[in-house]
């Protein structure tokens, strides 16, 4: 098998980065039990091992939805699992998506259509 000089180059190239943001996890986790942060219009930290959730945090002053991310250290789930439970204990959430779903119903009616105004998406 004959392997292109520059896949070879990002191959190496990714195993580095995967190294380095492995170790700065590992650093942050020395010191912190969590990581706790927003997410994103992205994927979220894929741990493979370690625990990690992504769960509702609340609405935005336009009514959108905030995302929240606990990733814990590796088969720390369960830590990760109770993180997530206190917070939702705290700031329950299962009100707001009636309040997500208004918002998204009113952008529809001011759009060509719901499809447009949610990408497809079915609430």
């Amino acid at each position: 098998m004959v392997i292109e000089a520059a896949a070879l180059f990002r191959w190496l190239r990714f195993r580095t980065m995967r190294s380095e943001v492995f170790t700065a996890f590992q650093a942050v986790f020395e010191r912190y039990d969590l990581l706790v942060c927003p997410t994103l219009a992205a994927m979220p930290v894929a741990n493979a091992s370690d625990g990690n959730t992504v769960g509702p945090a609340g609405l935005s002053a336009q009514n959108l939805p905030i995302g929240l991310q606990i990733i814990g250290r590796r088969n720390a789930d369960a830590d990760v699992i109770a993180a997530s439970a206190a917070f939702e204990r705290i700031r329950p959430w299962a009100n707001t998506y009636r309040i997500c779903h208004k918002t998204v119903a009113a952008a529809a009616a001011r759009s060509n259509g719901a499809n447009e105004a949610t990408n497809g998406l079915v609430f």
